[in-house]
Order: C-alpha cells, then structure tokens, then sequence
C-alpha cells in the first residue's frame, strides 16, 4: 500500500483555511486560535501528547459549522448559539481514525468554566483543559479587528478577558495569557502575513507517516464539513467520491488509483466552503454574475490542496472536474491534452451525481433525461465518451452507490 511521507502541519492548516471562509472574507481564524493555544498550552506546561491533541483540535475546532450564518453568530464574543456545531463536531470525530481523542475537546470548546449553560454539564477542572484554553484563544481572536492596527487593540483585549476571567474563563489560563500577552510579538504576529510560517515553528508535531486508509478518513471528515454548507449538497461528495472510485475500477485502474481518484471526489468541492450561501442555496437559475463568483470554488480548491504535501495528483483531479476535453471549462481552461485520467473520471462521476440529486431549482432527474444530458455533453466535447459509455452501461449499480452514501 502506497504511503504518503507528508507534513501533518501542512494537511491540516490547509484545510482549515477552507473552513475559514465567511462574510468577512479569509479570517485565517482557525490558524490564530492554534497560534494563541499553543503558546498558553506551552505556558502551562502541557506535555508533548496534549499540545499534539491541543495544535489538532484548535486547527479543527469549528469543523462542525459551516455556513457563513453560522459562523457569523460565533463571531459575537458573548455567542451562546454554540451547541449545533460542538455537537457536530464532536459526531465528526468520535471515531475518527485519526482524531477520536480530539472529540470531547471539540464538544466542550465553548464549556464556560463557571459551569453555567455549558453542553458537557462539565465545569471548573473538570472540562478538558485543551477545551478550556481553545476556549480562551477562540474568544481572544474574536475580539481582534482587521481594521485598526493590532498594537491599539492590546488594551482593549486585554481589559475584556480579564474582566470575564472567573466567569468564562479558566483563571489561571488567563494568567498565562497576560504573560504571553505583554509581548509585542504576540499581538504582531496575529496580523502577520508570514502566520503560517510563525504557526508551524510553534506546532508539536510536523510529519507524520499516513497511509490511504487516514488521507481518506481526513477526506471523508472534510467531504462533510464541506456538505454541511447546503442542505441540497448533504451527500455529494461522499456521492461523487463512491461514482467515481467505482468508475475507476470498472475502467481497469488499479486499487491505489482508484483510492485516490476517491480522495479527490470527497475534497473536489472544498472550494464551495469560500461561497457564499445564497448562491448555493438558490431556488433558481444562476445570473451571470452569481455564477461568476460559484466559478471561484474550484480555483479555491486548487490553491487549498496545493499547499499539501504529496496531493499534486489529487489535488489536478479534484480542482478540474470543471474543465472540458474542449478546452472551455474552468478555471483554468485546461484541455484534453491536459487531463489526466483521474480528473476525468471524477467529471462525469459530479455530472451524474448532480443530475440524480434534488437541487434547490429542481427534482433529481430520471434515468432517460440523465443519460441524455450525459450523452450531450459528450457531443459537445466536455466529458469523456468512453467513461461516460461505462458508467451509462453500469448505471443501477451507480446510482446505488450515490443514493446510499
């Protein structure tokens, strides 16, 4: 089984940045949170193990929200519309192959240490202290504004954490916090446009040896977090990824390919955590302008999945299940000389798994009228023919492996 030697850093901030989509634009809020907690973390003294799980659940902590209406009303300092997501969030990881211990972290990252409202029933010392410390970075970042210089925003930040210090907050957490925050450097660095770079020289862990079987429960968990945006699209990817791993196999790739043409059908969509909900949630056709901005998701994907280590395979079949063999796809009008087989394998397989979907605009389609706009889109040059004759010729067992995920 082919392993991927790649940076555990670098897999799981990218994909963070997908989730910091919101109305306020890239908030890069989950790579500051993970900044902050590291550095109360190591101030507290927490060993190797617990900053691994501390630098994990940060950059994962708001997995479980996903549309900008969310994420707006976690952006009030006081938010108590806090439960859907944790819980969420929690259900995403529990058994999670690689993040199972992050899961009661996830639940409880909004536990308040007086106990008062808090999901767990958890209070004091008895919520995980890496909850307790997200807790605080989460709150902290909040309260950071993009448009007044970060060094004018010190005092301000400072009075309102310390003023919720027994109440919200863990108090000797916000002992540590007024030390690291008499630091210029701190504050700096939260605006800093090198975060990544000061991020990874604060993580715990950087590479890790993960073979297909994590790479695809990582792809799986983030396929969700990215169909919670739309109740229309709640299982298109995992649809996609199953169409599309079969199709591969049935056209004579082997096992590894064919796992990896899956990996790219559960993020080839990641993009669309950078749209906003109305767009995707539209009970109409598109304008030309709307559909100028959806154009943007696979781009995002593009430029998210290129910062990953060892996904440059994944990463051309994912962001180009838009292009065309015609060249008049996007966003990169890329041609048939530039496809490679994984990326148009995954093409027809969004095709048939978008026409047998209901949409906001429309029924799911019957079989005769799918075939047909799959067969036209051959005509016109934009998918595979010879994929698409296999798939049409395997079509009940397809459609099963969409409608059952």
């Amino acid at each position: 089984m082919k392993q991927f030697i790649t940076n555990y850093y670098k897999l799981l901030s990218s994909l963070s940045l997908a989730m910091d989509f919101c109305t306020h634009g890239l908030m890069r809020h989950h790579q500051r949170v993970a900044l902050i907690s590291l550095q109360i973390g190591k101030l507290y003294g927490l060993n190797l193990k617990r900053m691994e799980n501390l630098f994990t659940a940060a950059i994962l902590h708001d997995a479980g929200s996903s549309t900008w209406t969310e994420k707006d009303l976690l952006f009030d300092f006081f938010s108590t519309d806090t439960e859907i997501h944790c819980k969420k969030g929690y259900n995403l990881f529990k058994n999670h192959t690689l993040f199972n211990s992050i899961a009661e972290i996830i639940l409880c990252h909004h536990d308040h240490w007086n106990g008062i409202n808090n999901i767990s029933g958890l209070k004091g010392n008895l919520i995980p202290v890496e909850s307790r410390i997200i807790y605080l970075a989460d709150r902290i970042d909040v309260l950071i504004r993009d448009d007044l210089y970060i060094l004018e925003q010190k005092r301000h930040i400072c009075k309102k954490i310390n003023e919720d210090s027994y109440g919200l907050f863990d108090p000797h957490l916000v002992e540590a916090f007024n030390d690291i925050s008499s630091r210029e450097c701190f504050w700096l660095d939260m605006h800093s446009p090198f975060i990544s770079e000061i991020l990874s020289h604060h993580c715990p862990i950087i590479s890790k040896k993960i073979g297909l079987k994590e790479v695809l429960s990582v792809a799986d968990t983030m396929s969700k977090v990215i169909d919670f945006k739309s109740p229309f699209t709640r299982r298109h990817s995992s649809g996609v990824a199953n169409v599309a791993s079969y199709l591969a196999s049935k056209a004579g790739c082997a096992e590894e390919d064919s796992k990896l043409i899956k990996v790219a059908g559960l993020l080839h969509d990641l993009g669309k955590l950078g749209i906003p909900d109305d767009i995707l949630d539209k009970p109409g056709k598109l304008t030309n302008s709307e559909f100028n901005i959806m154009k943007k998701h696979t781009y995002y994907t593009y430029h998210i999945l290129k910062l990953i280590d060892g996904f440059e395979d994944i990463n051309h079949f994912a962001s180009s299940h838009h292009e065309t063999l015609s060249g008049r796809g996007y966003p990169f009008k890329l041609d048939a000389s530039d496809l490679k087989h994984g990326a148009r394998v995954i093409a027809v397989a969004d095709i048939f798994t978008a026409l047998t979907e209901t949409r906001p605009y429309r029924q799911a389609m019957e079989k005769e009228e799918v075939i047909k706009i799959l067969t036209n889109q051959v005509k016109a040059g934009a998918i595979d023919s010879e994929l698409t004759s296999l798939l049409i010729s395997n079509y009940e067992e397809a459609y099963m492996l969409n409608i059952t995920v």
